[in-house]
């Protein structure tokens, strides 16, 4: 009897083996359009289903010992990453621009330019949960292939 519950047992197992199979999945790739390494900061985007999604991932520079990033997601609609580069851009003007509030995907950040000495003006953009990441001229046409 006990051969004959051994052998049930091994064929059950064995159907059940047989009804589940991995294989691995397409995972499309994020093709990149530009990345500032200093600052950890890369622009990408990937195409699903005919849908171009960008995505700008970040360093949080607000936290100096805690590494903590972030995403901001969003698609091209009305020629949206041009956009954003002429916004961050219109940051390093002469004439010191006043900050703006700009909508990325589903995410409000503010906009601000960050004023230094030796030419190392920047634009910090400071998201709603109060992270924020900053860039120089340079770091932001290298960011979005400029």
């Amino acid at each position: 009897m006990k051969p004959l519950l051994l052998l049930v047992a091994l064929a059950v197992a064995g159907a059940a083996q047989a009804q589940v199979s991995a294989t691995p999945a397409a995972v499309p790739a994020h093709k990149v359009i530009g990345m500032v390494k200093d600052k950890a900061a890369t622009l990408a985007y990937i195409v699903q289903a005919g849908d171009t999604v960008y995505h700008l991932g970040y360093i949080n520079e607000q936290y100096a010992h805690i590494a903590d990033g972030g995403t901001l997601s969003f698609r091209n609609t009305g020629g949206a990453v041009e956009a954003l580069y002429n916004v961050l851009r219109s940051m390093f003007a002469k004439v010191a621009p006043q900050p703006q509030r700009v909508t990325i995907g589903a995410e409000e950040v503010t906009v601000t330019p960050v004023r230094a000495s030796l030419n190392q003006d920047r634009v910090m953009v400071t998201t709603a949960g109060g992270g924020y990441f900053t860039l120089t001229a340079k770091q932001l046409n290298k960011l979005f292939g400029k």
